[in-house]
């Protein structure tokens, strides 16, 4: 039988510890929204108001980090083809 070094065993569990907490994060995140859309409904203007402002701020966020992923993605897409180029002579 093989024995796994001890940084590499440790390398992983330390994988599964943030793959945990990023679930958990997930899962967070999804009951935070829905707090905020029943904040939306309260009858205190204050409490919506503030409620609509953390929904567009979130939004644009999230907006920017999917920008931001989709030009990531086409990068890495582009890298081989860039690599792999003859220079022109």
């Amino acid at each position: 039988m093989r024995t796994i070094p001890f940084r590499q065993e440790l390398a992983r569990h330390r994988q599964e510890a943030a793959d945990l907490a990023r679930q958990e994060l997930y899962g967070l995140m999804l009951r935070s929204v829905s707090v905020i859309s029943d904040a939306m409904d309260d009858p205190h203007p204050a409490i919506r108001l503030r409620a609509a402002r953390y929904a567009l701020s979130f939004g644009a966020q999230f907006s920017e980090a999917d920008r931001i992923q989709s030009n990531l993605r086409k990068l890495e897409q582009a890298i081989p083809a860039w690599v792999n180029r003859r220079p022109v002579s």
